[in-house]
Order: structure tokens, then C-alpha cells, then sequence
């Protein structure tokens, strides 16, 4: 049996199972990793080392005092569209990258356990990053933890890396941009479109499908309103820009309400959202 050196073949139980190990993965410089962002591969796969070197914010102690701790340890969301979040515990838990337990415990926190007192966290699952032309690296959303962990959090923040280590933090109203995670996010011309969404579970509406812009000069976030056959509540999928003004989507779970109950199906098919007009459209069914 012939394996290329994107594969990984393991034996359990006299059975063959495959791991497709994505090369990005173990991208060990930049120059790699750019190489195969231009062949297709998906920056969201890289590993944690190359994302510290891309984006310029080496791991640090979190070094605020108790006072900055106690003042910035809360999830708020923004005030303006956007609000630049000028929160020190914050900015060291991004250079950080600890978990909010992590936080707590080096702060002697006794509301450890309450899950009305979770902490921010920038230890996160599902979020997008994604590079601008001019160098700079977008990180949208993301969750911490699951719904059982008393720091389980989903957020609507955008970070803004410079590239060389300085970075901004900016919070957005809910109702501008509601607590978004595993969506995708796909760079067209000045605009980054955000698609998809778990978020939390009362808060998933069956047969729709959120869509925002977010402007890469303003960093303004829009809602755009869509029409046509819609994948529906979509999270965990790929998106890739179609010349000449298209995002098509494939893979991905989908969430359906039945009765009382929310299921969450596997996506059997390919879409395509026209940017000239919102519209989408149903491809074909995805590949095997």
C-alpha cells in the first residue's frame, strides 16, 4: 500500500485507519507557510508556533497587576462600530495565550466556579485569521471552552495585528456583530466576508445563514441581508473567493431545528454566494 507525505497510517484492532495530516500544519518558517498559502493550503491549519511568527506577538507572562486584573477581567462587548479596547489584562492574556482557569488561579480568583464571573480569554477554538495585502493579520471570534466550562465564552471581537508585535483589540455591539465562532472568513478586495456561525445554542436560527462585512480599512462591521437557497445555520465549513465575484462554501456541519430539538447534519452540498447581488445558490453535492 502506497501512502504519499500527506498521510499518516495507523493500525487499531487489525483495522486501517488514515489521518490526512495537512501539510500547513507543520509549516516551520514563514517563507513555507507563504509558499503554501499560495497553492491553495489554509492559514487557519497553521500550528501555534507559526502563528505567534506570523502575527509578531511572542508568548509572555501575563504581567498586569491585581488592580488590571479585577478592572479588565470581564467579556464586554463593544460600544461603537468598532470600539478600540484600550484593556491591559486583555492585551496580556492575547501575548499570553493561557487559558482564563490559568488567569484565575494566578490571581487568586474565589469566583473560580461561578459561571456568571467567566473571565476573558484568548485561548480560543473556531476563530478565522486571515492576511491583508499589506501584511497585517485579522483574528475574528471564536469560543473558550465548551458550553459545561464556567469560562465557556463565545466572542465578537476582531484583533488587528501589525505584524511586528503591536496589535489592537476592538469590541463591537451585539447587535452589530453577534458572539461568532468556526465561520469562515474569506478576503475579497477591502472586505473581509464573515459566513457561518455556531454561537450559542438559543441563538441558532434553522434555514438562515449569517453573512457580514467587515472593512479592512475601517474595520467596521456590516450585515448583509441574502437571498436564494441558503446553506442555512452554518458552521465548521470552507470558503474560497470564485473569480469573478463569488465565495463558494463546501463542507461543514449544519444545524436544523426538528420539532423541539436542534440537529446538527453534515453538509451535503456545495454553495455559491453571488457578491453582485447576495444571492446564493446550491453548486452540486460535495465531493467525497
Amino acid at each position: 500500500m502506497c501512502l504519499d507525505d500527506r498521510d499518516r497510517f495507523y493500525r487499531v484492532d487489525q483495522k486501517f485507519f488514515f489521518d490526512v495530516l495537512k501539510v500547513i500544519t507543520m509549516a516551520s518558517n514563514i517563507e513555507i507557510l507563504r509558499m503554501l498559502v499560495e497553492a491553495g493550503e489554509d492559514l487557519n491549519e497553521i500550528n501555534d508556533e507559526m502563528r505567534r511568527l506570523l502575527t509578531g506577538v511572542s508568548h509572555s507572562a501575563i504581567q498586569v497587576s491585581a488592580e488590571d486584573y479585577s478592572v479588565g477581567k470581564h467579556p464586554r462587548f463593544g460600544k461603537t462600530n468598532p470600539e478600540i479596547m484600550e484593556i491591559d489584562f486583555w492585551k496580556a492574556m492575547v501575548c499570553n495565550g493561557d487559558s482564563a482557569y490559568i488567569a484565575k488561579s494566578m490571581f487568586g480568583d474565589a469566583d473560580n466556579d461561578n459561571r456568571n464571573k467567566l473571565v476573558w480569554c484568548y485561548q480560543r477554538f473556531g476563530r478565522t485569521i486571515t492576511q491583508l495585502p499589506d501584511g497585517k493579520i485579522i483574528e475574528i471570534g471564536g469560543e473558550h471552552e465548551d458550553y459545561y466550562d464556567p469560562d465557556f465564552c463565545i466572542y465578537n471581537d476582531v484583533v488587528v495585528y501589525q505584524g511586528d508585535g503591536n496589535f489592537q483589540i476592538l469590541g463591537y455591539p451585539r447587535e452589530i456583530f453577534p458572539p461568532t465562532d468556526f465561520h469562515s472568513a474569506t478576503l475579497v478586495g477591502k472586505y473581509i466576508y464573515i459566513i457561518g456561525n455556531l454561537g450559542y445554542y438559543n441563538e441558532r436560527i434553522s434555514g438562515e445563514t449569517p453573512v457580514y462585512q467587515l472593512h479592512c480599512d475601517t474595520f467596521k462591521i456590516k450585515k448583509v441581508e441574502t437571498t436564494g437557497e441558503k446553506p442555512g445555520w452554518i458552521s465548521r465549513h470552507k470558503a474560497f473567493y470564485k473569480e469573478p465575484n463569488k465565495i463558494q462554501i463546501a463542507g461543514g456541519k449544519v444545524c436544523v431545528t426538528v420539532g423541539e430539538e436542534q440537529e446538527y447534519l453534515d453538509n451535503l452540498f456545495d454553495y455559491a454566494l453571488d457578491l453582485t447581488n447576495f444571492n446564493w445558490i446550491r453548486v452540486h453535492a460535495c465531493r467525497d
